[in-house]
C-alpha cells in the first residue's frame, strides 16, 4: 500500500493504462490461492459434535423459557459511537490516499512521477503512527485505546486545519511551498492511521465490557458493523470530495476534513466512558 502510488505513476508514465492493468491483475489474483490455503476448514461446522449439539439444544431451551430475544449489536453500548467515528476517520484517510498524487501534481506542481513518490510518504507516516499508537497505549494511556485514539483524532484535525491555512495564505502568483505541503501530509498521515486501527479492533472489547465475551456471533456482528461503517466512509469520500474540491478548493476541503476529525473525536466520548468503566472493573477483580 505504501508504494502503490509510486509504482502506479511509474507504470503509467512509461507504459500506459493497458500495462498498468496487466501488471496489477495477476498481483491481486496470486493471493487468492494463498488465502484459500491458509483459511481453516469448516468441516467441523458441517458435522457438529454431540457435545456442540447438546450445548446448542440447552441454549435454545433456555432462551425459549426466558422468552427473550437474543441481544443485537445495537444493544452493545459504545458500538454505534465507534462505528460513526470509523466512518469519519476513513473518509479523510482515503481522500488523501487517492487524491494526494493529484494535489501534488496539479497544485504543488510536482512532476507526476515525483508526486507519486512523495504521496507514498503518507503511507509510511501512517505505518509509523500506527506503531507509535500501540506504544503510547501501553506506556502512557494504561491500555485505554479509545482515549488515545481521541487525542490522535484531535491532532489530525489540528494538522488539517494548519494545512487548510497553508493553502489559504498561498498567493495565486507564488508557487506553493512543496516542503510545507510535505510536512502537512506527513503530520496528517502520522496521526490519522492509528485511530482507524483502534476503531477496527475495539468492537471485541466493547462486547466484553457488556458482559457478552463468550458470544462469538455477537462479537463477529459488532466487528462487521464497525468495519462496514469504515468502508462506508471510504465510499463517501469518493462521492463528496470532488464536489467539495470544485466548490471550496483545497483550503476549504481541508477545513471540512478538520471539522470532521473534531466531530469524530467528540463522538468517541460515550465509548471512552464505557472503556474506562470496563478497564476499572477488570482491575478490581
Amino acid at each position: 500500500g505504501v508504494f502503490a502510488n509510486r509504482r502506479a505513476s511509474c507504470l503509467l508514465k512509461s507504459y500506459g493504462w493497458r500495462t498498468f492493468f496487466l501488471v496489477c491483475a495477476p498481483v491481486v489474483a496470486i493471493w487468492a490461492p494463498v488465502l484459500l490455503a491458509v483459511l481453516p476448514s469448516d468441516a467441523s461446522r458441517r458435522a457438529p459434535s454431540k457435545a456442540r449439539m447438546a450445548a446448542a439444544e440447552a441454549t435454545a431451551t433456555k432462551g425459549s423459557s426466558n422468552n427473550k430475544p437474543p441481544p443485537s449489536v445495537s444493544s452493545i453500548p459504545g458500538v454505534a459511537a465507534v462505528a460513526t467515528c470509523y466512518t469519519l476517520t476513513k473518509c479523510p484517510r482515503y481522500c488523501l490516499l487517492f487524491g494526494l498524487p493529484y494535489l501534488l501534481s496539479t497544485y504543488v506542481l510536482l512532476p507526476p512521477a515525483a508526486a507519486g513518490s512523495v504521496a507514498a510518504l503518507f503511507g509510511l507516516a501512517g505505518a509509523l503512527g500506527a506503531m507509535m499508537m500501540g506504544v503510547a497505549v501501553d506506556n502512557f494511556y494504561d491500555g485505554r485505546m479509545l482515549r488515545a485514539a481521541q487525542h490522535s483524532l484531535a491532532a489530525t484535525g489540528a494538522s488539517f486545519g494548519l494545512w487548510a491555512l497553508l493553502c489559504h495564505v498561498t498567493q495565486p502568483d507564488v508557487p506553493p511551498s512543496a516542503g510545507a505541503h510535505v510536512a502537512a501530509l506527513l503530520a496528517v498521515g502520522f496521526f490519522v492511521a492509528g485511530p482507524g486501527g483502534v476503531c477496527s479492533s475495539s468492537s471485541r472489547n466493547l462486547v466484553e465490557y457488556a458482559g457478552r465475551a463468550a458470544d462469538g456471533a455477537l462479537i463477529a456482528a459488532a466487528s462487521g458493523l464497525v468495519n462496514g461503517a469504515g468502508s462506508l466512509g471510504a465510499v463517501m469520500q469518493g462521492m463528496l470530495a470532488p464536489h467539495l474540491l470544485a466548490l471550496v478548493g483545497w483550503s476549504g476541503l481541508f477545513g471540512i476534513l478538520a471539522l470532521s476529525m473534531v466531530f469524530a473525536s467528540l463522538g468517541l466520548l460515550p465509548a471512552i466512558t464505557i472503556e474506562k468503566r470496563g478497564l476499572d472493573a477488570k482491575k478490581e477483580q
